[in-house]
């Protein structure tokens, strides 16, 4: 077909049962030109390249699993969407030492819990701590 190739052919000029079908059906009216999905050669493929490094997780439950019962289950009960994997790193840099992770966690959470209230609520809500 020569032209625009998005361009659904006048019934005069068509030929094929889909074409019939569409304009016969209301789909599409008769000459009416279609934007083209995308060209070029990621078609298809959409936002499966990037610049930024790739995050692997294996197996998220497992590492859940490692965690110090204490641990997991202020993770099962944090206020903010912690990883698995943010929890552990904290912990080794507190030494194996649960309770301190435990401290540092729960002052990191506070502060963050703070600082988002400020920002949503204003500067004047009570757990606003700037």
């Amino acid at each position: 077909m020569r032209g625009n190739p998005c361009r659904i052919p006048s019934p005069n000029g068509a030929t094929g049962r889909r074409h019939d079908a569409a304009v016969s059906s209301g789909i599409f009216p008769a000459g009416k030109v279609l934007r083209p999905a995308r060209a070029g050669p990621m078609t298809g493929r959409r936002n499966l390249k990037s610049s930024l490094r790739g995050r692997f997780c294996a197996d998220p439950m497992r590492e859940f699993d490692r965690l110090p019962p204490a641990l997991r289950q202020w993770l099962a009960q944090a206020h903010l969407p912690w990883s698995t994997r943010s929890v552990r790193r904290i912990w080794l840099r507190h030494h194996l030492d649960t309770t301190e992770a435990l401290r540092f966690l729960e002052r990191a959470e506070r502060a963050t819990l703070a600082r988002d209230t400020a920002k949503i609520w204003g500067k004047t809500h009570p757990q606003a701590k700037v």
